[in-house]
């Protein structure tokens, strides 16, 4: 009886993927709950076998998609830090919002990333995951914060962790209005930018007169 060829590595990874590809547009059409293995399998054009051979439940590849799709984002800002040798505030907010802007066209990241605060509401697992990316993010920005504190960019009284929980927080909103509103990414970088030169601009001094030019 003759061996049976060895799969490579490379066609167990690539196999992975279609499936995970496959969860990943079924759940951002019908959310985790919704979506049955049944519908993976068909998504994904596979026998049941080859699905359980990768994965043993639903709850399995949910975690994947998950831990993948917020691997990826963190990932992407750790190399923006790491090339970035002259950071400036808006610099550093365009890659973020590049990033978002990135993902939103290939994986549909918002609408999978609302699904997942959804899902991390009802699993301590999934929640303590997404509580491990929010710190790393968090860690990331507050350095992207420190180099911004050393060149005198960030807004007065700010701090590199403020700045962080700032960041995050304002774009988890722009995430929730992509998913929900399809907002435009463009219109929140030119409206965040206007607001960042607001916050840094110096002082008016009270009482002072607006000239011709700064009415315009």
């Amino acid at each position: 009886m003759r061996d049976m060829p060895r799969v490579s590595q490379e066609h167990l990874d690539a196999r992975r993927r279609q499936i995970l590809d496959a969860a990943r547009v079924c759940f951002v059409r019908n959310g985790f709950h919704m979506t049955s293995m049944q519908d993976i399998l068909r998504e994904a054009d596979l026998s049941a076998g080859a699905v359980y051979r990768y994965f043993r439940s639903k709850d399995e590849i949910i975690k994947a998609i998950a831990g993948s799709a917020l691997e990826e984002f963190t990932s992407s800002y750790d190399e923006l830090l790491a090339e970035a040798t002259d950071l400036t505030l808006n610099g550093g907010i365009d890659g973020l919002i590049d990033t978002m802007s990135r993902y939103h066209r290939t994986h549909d990241l918002p609408k999978l990333i609302v699904t997942v605060w959804g899902e991390a509401m009802r699993s301590p697992e999934l929640a303590a995951m997404y509580g491990l990316f929010t710190e790393r993010l968090r860690s990331l920005l507050t350095t992207g914060g420190e180099r911004l504190e050393k060149a005198g960019q960030l807004p007065e009284g700010m701090t590199p962790d403020g700045f962080a929980r700032v960041v995050i927080g304002v774009l988890q909103g722009n995430i929730l209005q992509m998913a929900l509103m399809d907002a435009d990414p463009e219109v929140f970088r030119t409206n965040l930018h206007a607001l960042l030169a607001a916050a840094t601009a110096p002082a008016r001094p009270k009482g002072a007169v607006v000239g011709p030019q700064e009415q315009q």
